[in-house]
């Protein structure tokens, strides 16, 4: 790796943990006034559907955008210019297929999911965030093609556009829609993200015009980037693609796990005796179901789940 290399592989380093380090303050300032906003039935809502949106970003988020970089990376250094915008170009199509294939399972499906977890209401938000899994598959491409070409701006400004929009945008929505109902509010959240998505995908879209426009050598490759009668492009993607997936898969198995058992430590202190469960999550009523209380006697001043089954009509 030359000087020149070196510096540009660190400063983009650089310039990606500084805006990680952004984002994981920004994440905190979102989780907290939500959590206060939506309480422990809210956020029911929310922490149930948001696993399943999760898991099918993997498939998207975690292999595929390592296996454009590097074969971007490859290319450019070779001066193929050509052959980077036609890994760039097939990876899009696989990227867009991949999208609409899982939004679809999570809209058409949110109805079935909703019955699976228990949680009735949770449709609203599954199809809510359901359009988000095609935004970030696209704007994958886009992050793994300029971190390819040593242009991390774009992914670093593109995540903090993403987890900006969320803040404002999904806290607005819970306060707007929190009077019709936990379910809505959690709805309104989950819509927040769909729309921080659709934000950073345009400011990716814009850091990539500007390159194209900008650096000679993909000018002059423009019109060389002819289908080949042998290209293995796209098999190329998936040989790096599926063991990072793999990998990221099993690594998120155990995060959910970890995570489903902190919900149910969290929230199992209402223990059944309406033999009521929402979510998963067992709960205990007093007042005729109208709050439900802690295992330790403490009024939660939060809703029985017995009447959440109804707030989700309103």
């Amino acid at each position: 790796m030359g000087k020149t290399e070196k510096k540009s592989f660190v400063k983009g380093a650089a310039i990606l943990g500084i805006a990680g380090l952004l984002c994981k303050i920004i994440g905190a300032l979102f989780r907290i006034p939500l959590r206060n906003l939506m309480g422990v039935a809210g956020m029911t809502y929310y922490s149930t559907v948001y696993p399943y949106y999760s898991w099918l970003l993997v498939v998207s988020s975690s292999g595929l955008p390592t296996a454009i970089s590097k074969l971007v990376s490859e290319r450019v250094t070779l001066g193929d210019y050509a052959g980077a915008k036609r890994v760039f170009r097939k990876s899009l199509l696989l990227l867009t297929v991949i999208g609409l294939v899982t939004t679809a399972l999570m809209f058409f499906g949110a109805d079935a999911l909703a019955q699976v977890t228990n949680c009735p209401g949770a449709e609203k938000s599954f199809r809510a965030l359901a359009p988000a899994l095609f935004f970030v598959s696209v704007m994958c491409a886009y992050r793994g093609y300029l971190q390819g070409l040593q242009q991390m701006t774009g992914t670093a400004m593109s995540q903090l556009t993403e987890q900006a929009g969320k803040l404002i945008i999904s806290l607005l929505l819970v306060r707007i829609l929190l009077p019709r109902g936990y379910d809505v509010a959690a709805m309104g959240a989950l819509l927040g993200i769909t729309a921080s998505e659709i934000l950073a995908l345009i400011v990716i879209f814009l850091f990539y015009l500007l390159h194209q426009k900008t650096d000679p050598g993909f000018r002059s490759a423009k019109d060389l980037v002819e289908e080949r009668g042998n290209d293995h492009t796209i098999r190329d993607i998936l040989v790096i693609a599926i063991p990072v997936t793999i990998g990221a898969s099993a690594a998120h198995r155990d995060r959910g796990h970890a995570a489903y058992q902190e919900h149910h430590a969290v929230h199992g202190v209402f223990a059944g005796i309406c033999g009521h469960v929402l979510c998963g999550v067992p709960y205990r009523c007093f007042d005729d179901h109208q709050y439900a209380r802690r295992a330790d006697g403490r009024a939660c001043h939060e809703p029985c789940p017995c009447n959440l089954s109804s707030l989700h009509e309103k």
